[in-house]
């Protein structure tokens, strides 16, 4: 039994282990998902981030180089417009137009042409007014034509670009961005890459934020981020990567995802970084509310288990003690009953009545101790086999049973035998008692093997008297009164008081 117990002990703690085992890989891996899904989630904002300031910072760079060139050709328009309303010509129309270089200094080109002779030039020098629409070093040209004279003006490219430079670097450097994150410009020399590929055009996290020249082959933690970047931008225009860089205002590297786009009018490569440790720390930080609750729980399951074998052990206990119980009391009653019928043993039935004789002969009413057997039992036997025999001393001890005795017991004697005790009020009430059950026994049909019968009994009764010392008297007394309900003809009872 201790083994039993050891067996379900041990089934139990196997049990909580897989559960426990089970709960934790399932967190572990809802765990590893949700980090996972979070740290892509966050990522993707940051990706949504830069790529919106870098498309913004080449919009304005577009902005700017329009704005710039437009202001200047509007100038330039309208002084120009002003000297051909006031119809002046010759030296005084040249002197007029070389005031325009003190207004705005290199911002434009000018050429004039009497007659087909060239009369005045300022800035880049022109050869022929064919196509000088189309000529790239100019953002905005037009040609003027006053009595003999075409007048050719053009918004230099060069200075334009020099006036959105400043701005651009000015607008970088004084930029502001949550979680250090900011914006860059590298300026393509070749795209071929290598060695002074690009220069840096400005980095507000530089020093020098600008003028630096920059290598492809440079490796930070095995990655090479300029290689990276200008494969990506040669591709498609524009690339995400990741890669490693100094922190703000510290020598210390960190990892930083960052969104490169291709202006080509500049060949430039607008970027915007943003660090990602912040999603890691995050990540890690939810990774290990997450292990703590799993730590918790699986406690929390563990107390359960204590307790849960605390209960089992006490419930194992006292199913035991039950279950020993039982066992002995059916050890007992199978040592104590006949095999065949489940009837007392006779050795049981002289310590029982024994102390009945003591306890209940004393009692109102009467008190019998009643012998009988079946008659022609042996002929039955040899007439219809042993197996019938069986059945019959079966069914008798269960139609006997059904009779209220003193203790609800019928005891077999010895072969077709049996004794039990019955307590009436009266005399005359055990008689009739007795009577019917003849009469049971004498309809019953026993059945065996497709074969029936009926019997009948003879009975012998004798009454506890208080003068009885032991009850091999009343055996004696009963016995003699089973002999007599014999000699008379069977199917009987006979009272020896």
């Amino acid at each position: 039994m201790k083994h039993i117990n050891k067996i379900n002990l041990l089934t139990i703690f196997i049990t909580m282990v897989l559960i426990v085992g089970l709960y934790s890989f399932s967190i572990n891996r809802i765990n590893q998902f949700h980090t996972k899904q979070t740290y892509e989630a966050m990522l993707e904002q940051k990706k949504v981030l830069i790529k919106e300031g870098v498309d913004n910072q080449i919009i304005r760079i577009e902005k700017y180089k329009n704005s710039f060139t437009t202001y200047f050709f509007s100038v330039a328009d309208r002084f120009i417009n002003r000297q051909i309303d006031s119809a002046i010509v010759g030296d005084d129309l040249i002197y007029q137009l070389s005031q325009l270089e003190s207004i705005i200094p290199n911002a434009f080109s000018l050429h004039l042409v009497e007659n087909g002779i060239t009369k005045y030039e300022l800035g880049i020098p022109i050869t022929s007014l064919d196509a000088i629409e189309a000529d790239p070093r100019f953002y905005q040209t037009n040609i003027y034509t006053h009595q003999d004279y075409l007048l050719f003006l053009g918004v230099n490219k060069d200075y334009v670009d020099e006036r959105v430079f400043v701005r651009i670097k000015e607008d970088i450097l004084s930029q502001s961005y949550d979680k250090d994150t900011y914006m860059w410009i590298n300026q393509i020399l070749d795209y071929d890459g290598g060695d002074d590929y690009a220069i840096r055009f400005i980095h507000p996290n530089s020093n020098p934020p600008t003028g630096t020249l920059l290598s492809t082959n440079t490796e930070v933690y095995g990655k090479k981020p300029y290689q990276i970047e200008l494969d990506g931008i040669k591709e498609d225009g524009d690339v995400y990567f990741t890669y490693h860089f100094k922190l703000p205002n510290s020598e210390v590297l960190a990892e930083k995802i960052t969104y490169a786009k291709l202006y080509e009018p500049y060949d430039f490569v607008v970027a915007m970084g943003i660090y990602i440790e912040d999603i890691t720390e995050y990540s890690n930080k939810n990774r290990q509310a997450m292990l703590n609750y799993s730590f918790e729980v699986s406690i929390g399951f563990v107390i359960i288990f204590v307790l849960a074998t605390i209960t089992n052990y006490i419930y194992i206990s006292k199913a035991n003690q039950k279950r020993n119980q039982e066992e002995k009391e059916t050890i007992i009653k199978i040592s104590n009953t006949d095999q065949l019928t489940g009837a007392y043993l006779r050795r049981v039935a002289i310590s029982h009545f024994d102390l009945y004789l003591k306890n209940n002969a004393k009692k109102d009413g009467v008190c019998a101790f009643i012998l009988f057997d079946i008659d022609h039992f042996k002929q039955i036997n040899d007439r219809f086999g042993h197996k019938m025999g069986d059945v019959i001393l079966q069914d008798v001890t269960k139609i006997i049973k059904e009779v209220k005795s003193l203790d609800n017991r019928i005891y077999r004697w010895g072969g077709d035998e049996f004794v039990f005790l019955l307590r009436r009020e009266s005399k005359q009430a055990l008689q009739t008692d007795v009577e019917a059950l003849i009469k049971t026994i004498n309809k019953y049909v026993f059945k065996s093997e497709g074969k029936q019968t009926k019997i009948t009994i003879s009975i012998g009764i004798t009454l506890f008297k208080e003068t009885d010392q032991s009850i091999d008297e009343l055996i004696v007394r009963s016995d003699k009164a089973l002999y007599e309900s014999k000699n008379k003809g069977r199917n009987r009872y006979t009272i020896i008081e």
